[in-house]
């Protein structure tokens, strides 16, 4: 057996050793890493990464097991070269299986590729040029004749046999399933059960997940963190909750408010290269961030009938200040009195749901305090029931979901036009759990379906409100 012969055994083989190796380094990384959230300043935790491993799967395992092969059956056709000849169909196997493994190894690594981008990790590009370079070796390597020729064609045909294999019958990393626009509404991403990690196939969700438009993106605030998703559906983690720290109170653009201690609220940003760092203190109640991003509190030096209110946009650079140097919205509460946990602050006033009645309740600031009303009549206010979870606000009035006998649908009272509610004609995707209108004209919601939870946009809210509601139908509980 002569050297080139050799060589042409071994350096397809070693290559795709290398290839499955490459399985152990990172192939996809994320752009930027999440901020840890904790009684501290903001703290950058180290981008998340995806080994090969994870980011291919079963594949990957393919991967390995023929490079392995590879590789037992190059070193036994040296083992025997040293002697006698080895024989002939040892060595076919030898190469062919180093064909496969370089093959598939193009395969999976091109595939991860495409289906996340370049990224910053090395991996994939290791394993991708190393299959083609395995590949690549057994043809030149080949000898100059016909039966070189004939050797190249068998090539060709096993590595693209191999491909196919792989890619039909091998199952790849679990996806969430496919959704196509209802109408209207379009998808963001699956919600449910998927890691807390950038990259992951899908949205983290807690049971107070809120939806939220975050650095820009649209995606979820919750006990667990902030995760918005890219275009592709994945997640993109900005900030993680530290061990025992309560949910963030809200975003409100780039901003977040969160307690940072039993009395501490802070404004921040959601880099930890932002100069944000507003500390608000004496704080005993706090509520959500609303649409209009402020948040309404108590501090444990006002009477007890006061709120206050903490713009988020207001703030800049680094401050330290008492709640009571914050704005009074009211110093007289109105029947029943006011739990600012349970308020979502609107322009020039906050929404509310009535515990007894369940219906939607609208409370004015005025000079006297604060004017309470029925958000959609009396009927409304006697009658409905709704979660304040599935209510949202803009700048011209609420958002609630509506119950008809051929399914659920979006609601909008006009505040300046109390005398009807108007609809969007389509229906909704699913049972809506959580709603919210970040700023944008948009509407976000999370819906389920018959196959699990996922995020939804509505992109231009008010051009899709068609119906007209005669006696306004009023919210129905969640």
């Amino acid at each position: 057996m002569t050297t080139r012969e050799r060589l042409r055994t071994v350096l397809p083989a070693g290559l795709a050793a290398v290839a499955a190796a490459a399985v152990l380094l990172p192939w996809w990384r994320a752009d930027r890493g999440a901020v840890l959230l904790g009684a501290g300043p903001l703290e950058e935790l180290a981008p998340d990464r995806w080994t090969g491993i994870e980011a291919a799967g079963p594949q990957a395992a393919v991967l390995g097991g023929l490079a392995v092969l590879a590789a037992v059956l190059a070193l036994g056709v040296v083992a025997r070269a040293t002697g006698a000849a080895p024989p002939a169909r040892l060595v076919l196997l030898a190469r062919y299986a180093a064909v496969a493994a370089g093959a598939v190894a193009v395969a999976v690594a091109g595939t991860v590729l495409v289906d996340r981008g370049a990224g910053r990790a090395p991996g994939a590009w290791v394993a991708l040029l190393a299959g083609s370079a395995s590949l690549v070796a057994v043809i030149w390597l080949r000898g100059p004749t016909q039966r070189g020729r004939v050797a190249v064609v068998a090539v060709v045909v096993l590595a693209v046999v191999a491909v196919v294999a792989v890619v039909a019958v091998v199952p790849a990393v679990p996806q969430p399933p496919h959704r196509d626009a209802v109408g209207p509404f379009l998808p963001v991403a699956a919600v449910g059960p998927f890691p807390l990690r950038s990259g992951a196939a899908g949205l983290a969700a807690a049971d107070d997940a809120r939806p939220v438009l975050a650095d820009g993106s649209p995606g979820l605030v919750s006990r667990a963190g902030i995760v918005v998703a890219d275009d592709r559906g994945r997640a993109q983690v900005l900030a993680r909750t530290d061990r025992g720290a309560p949910a963030p109170l809200g975003v409100a653009g780039d901003r977040l408010a969160r307690w940072t201690s039993a009395d501490t609220v802070t404004v921040s940003g959601l880099r930890p290269d932002d100069a944000l760092h507003v500390v608000v203190r004496g704080v005993t109640e706090a509520g959500p961030v609303g649409a209009d991003g402020s948040l309404w509190l108590r501090t444990d030096a006002d009477p007890d009938e006061t709120v206050r209110r903490l713009d988020l946009a207001e703030r800049d650079g680094t401050q330290r200040l008492a709640a009571t140097f914050l704005p009074v919205v009211t110093i007289q509460e109105p029947e029943p009195p006011v739990d600012v946990r349970a308020v979502l602050p609107v322009r020039n006033g906050g929404l509310r749901v009535l515990g007894a009645t369940g219906g939607l309740e609208l409370l004015t600031v005025t000079a006297v305090g604060l004017a309470a009303a029925p958000l959609a009549g009396t009927a409304c206010a006697a009658t409905g029931a709704a979660g304040l979870a599935r209510v949202a606000a803009d700048g011209t009035g609420v958002w609630f979901v509506v119950a008809g006998q051929d399914g659920d649908r979006l609601a909008h009272l006009d505040r300046r036009k109390p005398a009807a509610i108007t609809t969007v004609s389509a229906l909704l995707p699913g049972r809506v759990s959580a709603l919210a209108a970040p700023g944008d004209g948009s509407l976000l919601f999370v819906a389920s379906d018959a196959v699990g939870e996922a995020l939804w946009r509505l992109p231009d809210a008010a051009a899709a409100l068609s119906g007209t509601l005669g006696p306004p139908d009023c919210p129905v509980a969640p």
